[in-house]
């Protein structure tokens, strides 16, 4: 059984907190930080709490919390790689250039003279890859920041409406925008969504519409919270009763938002966002049904309520078979996204082990480029391919395998805690984790400053609650 230190008072302070709590509801208005200027705020911004932190911790002894004990190993690895990666942008000798990476040593030996030049980075956009890495930094400081901020149940919870409202005013955002003929209408549409789908303010609507789906899947935990998996039978009558006092009870404003949220993940037109919004919740509702032995119907009632009220009746009232429409005239051989994958494919097989440098694909893929179009591609439209072709297989490790491992915690917290609290944000995690996962495979969301920070933060959830004890 769990015990529950996350009872006690936080003991970094509330200002702190509330800063951090700012980030997270600025990081996707200027859209979604993906812009040097916006991801540079969002950098600054998350080094002046740790410097803050540090400095606290330094000078007032503020301890640290159980959960960034636990998560130790985790950091340590991510942090490894962050050092091992400078290779790819500070200057080495031609010779280990050319042993490490023959391919990039070949593409400076054409562009340089190669006796004149005696030293190389390992990427070939060292400056894109100082930028790449500056941003990954700035990840790795939110989860870490996560952990040691998020120390008690009540900042668990402030932290999920934080989330929670934050994506539901993009939602609404979102919806007026579609719907309005004004000046900010046309101003906040964006050239990357066709017309009829909405994208908040957020330049292409597939991450509009991950975002939504992350979000949704902490405002879902937060509403299992509520739900006590009481050790004793109920009969249907009090099963039932029981729902809907959940529903008609404090937490009727947050299944409002929860609704609003889903309204615009559909009106988003996202094939892969409403798939994953699906698949995530339909893979993380069966875990949370397996681990709830009693409250099982009351657990069953609240995640069709989802499927049928909200995917059902409200879908189709805001157009949910256009979203169908869209993925059954899906051929994948007619997509662009085939042919990408396949010559991204050719540039992970030529700088397989350490990879051509981070931010290196929009310059290198034309070298690979098979097709002809009057397209420029920054992206593979596959983060498992683009991680692949610029940090090679050992960036995939470091960087996959420590989420991995953290949605392996998020599983064995909602399996094994009896504390709702446990169970609601785990399920969040999950559910938040693998809608990522799957959406990663049609797209670059990982790229999108905002909502890789909320991954981060998913990821952070099991081990917040796996930094408690048993007893």
């Amino acid at each position: 059984m769990f015990a529950r230190p996350l009872d006690l008072h936080s003991k970094s302070p509330r200002y702190l907190f509330k800063i951090y709590l700012s980030l997270i509801f600025w990081l996707p208005i200027p859209l979604g930080s993906n812009r040097a200027w916006a991801w540079s705020i969002m950098e600054i911004w998350i080094f002046a709490i740790c410097l803050i932190w540090l400095y606290l911790h330094i000078a007032k002894k503020l301890p640290v919390s159980p959960a960034f004990k636990k998560c130790l190993p985790i950091i340590i690895i991510w942090s490894i790689w962050f050092v091992v990666s400078t290779i790819q942008f500070i200057q080495l000798p031609s010779e280990l250039v050319a042993f490490l990476s023959p391919n990039i040593a070949a593409i400076y030996q054409s562009s340089e003279a190669w006796g004149e030049v005696t030293s190389f980075p390992l990427s070939v956009t060292p400056y894109a890859s100082r930028v790449e890495w500056l941003k990954g930094l700035s990840y790795l400081l939110i989860f870490i920041m996560t952990l040691l901020l998020v120390e008690s149940r009540n900042r668990l919870r402030k932290l999920a409406w934080a989330m929670v409202i934050t994506a539901s005013l993009q939602a609404v955002i979102g919806i007026l925008f579609l719907f309005s003929d004004t000046i900010f209408g046309q101003l906040f549409s964006s050239p990357h969504s066709p017309p009829g789908a909405a994208s908040g303010t957020f330049i292409n609507r597939n991450h509009f519409a991950n975002f939504l789906v992350m979000n949704l899947a902490v405002g879902t935990g937060l509403l299992i919270s509520g739900v006590k998996d009481e050790h004793r039978k109920l009969s249907f009558k009090a099963l039932l009763t029981s729902f809907l006092k959940l529903f008609f009870s404090y937490k009727a404003p947050l299944r409002i938002l929860l609704v609003i949220i889903v309204i615009g993940v559909i009106l988003s037109r996202s094939r892969m966002g409403n798939t994953s919004l699906l698949l995530s919740l339909s893979i993380a509702g069966m875990f949370a049904l397996y681990s709830f032995k009693v409250k099982r119907r009351t657990m069953a009632l609240l995640l069709i309520s989802f499927l049928v009220v909200d995917l059902f009746f409200i879908g189709k009232w805001v157009g949910l078979e256009k979203v169908v429409e869209r993925i059954e005239q899906t051929q994948i051989t007619q997509t662009m996204r085939l042919p990408i994958f396949q010559d991204s494919l050719k540039m992970v097989g030529d700088h397989w082990l350490f990879g051509a440098g981070m931010g290196s694909f929009p310059t290198l893929f034309p070298r690979y480029k098979s097709f002809e179009v009057a397209v420029s591609f920054s992206h593979a439209d596959n983060d498992y391919i683009e991680i692949m072709a610029e940090t090679g297989v050992l960036g995939l490790l470091f960087l996959g395998v420590p989420a991995l491992i953290s949605l392996f915690m998020g599983f064995k917290v909602l399996l094994n805690s009896k504390d709702p609290l446990f169970k609601g944000f785990s399920f969040a995690s999950i559910m938040g984790v693998i809608a990522m996962l799957i959406h990663a495979l049609t797209d670059f969301n990982l790229h999108i400053p905002a909502n890789a920070a909320i991954f981060m933060i998913l990821l952070a959830f099991p081990w917040i609650l796996q930094g408690e004890t048993r007893g």
